[in-house]
């Protein structure tokens, strides 16, 4: 047959399965060679008293998993909250959900952005381009315990291990992610 390849030979044979090999490993989304693409981010909600007390990242898998996370932000509310439009409206099957979490705070000025609209990813290594904002030292705020998160999303793919970092590079918060 005209323009086909034999396979009956060991060597197209080996070019044919590396060519396969290549394809699959970028259709996982991990990136073997070692260098850094970047993927658009996200920040889809914030709030300012989510259930961390330390900084952390957790992978969110799927809209129940999504809605049992906000549930605990409305137990004093009746009738309960419903999940924000934003937060309902995201579509697992093509974004990766992450909840970046400060920690406790002294006060309310405190909160996360992003720096950037762009995360890096080098092989299977998330890293989100986070910013803890802190008031002003002369800024007036309630004086209240704060645990301020975001909710961030990233498109599908299979990541590794998630990082928060500022614009200095410093690592604010970091998490392996278990394979499904």
């Amino acid at each position: 047959m005209k323009g086909s390849i034999p396979l009956n030979k060991p060597s197209n044979f080996a070019v044919v399965t590396l060519i396969l090999i290549a394809t699959s490993a970028c259709q996982s989304g991990i990136n073997s060679s070692g260098a850094t693409e970047t993927v658009p981010v996200r920040l889809v909600y914030h709030h300012q008293q989510c259930l961390s007390d330390t900084s952390q990242i957790e992978l969110i898998q799927d809209a129940a998993a999504l809605t049992r996370w906000w549930q605990p932000f409305t137990r004093q509310q009746l009738p309960a909250k419903p999940l924000p439009p934003d937060l309902a409206a995201i579509d697992f099957d093509q974004l990766t959900v992450f909840i970046v979490s400060m920690g406790s705070q002294p006060n309310a000025g405190y909160s996360i952005e992003l720096h950037d609209d762009q995360a890096s990813v080098q092989g299977a290594d998330l890293t989100i381009p986070a910013t803890w904002k802190e008031p002003a030292p002369d800024m007036m705020v309630a004086q209240i315990m704060t645990r301020p998160c975001a909710v961030i999303t990233v498109p599908v793919k299979r990541y590794e291990t998630v990082k928060a970092r500022d614009q200095q590079g410093n690592t604010l918060a970091e998490t392996p992610i278990s394979p499904e």
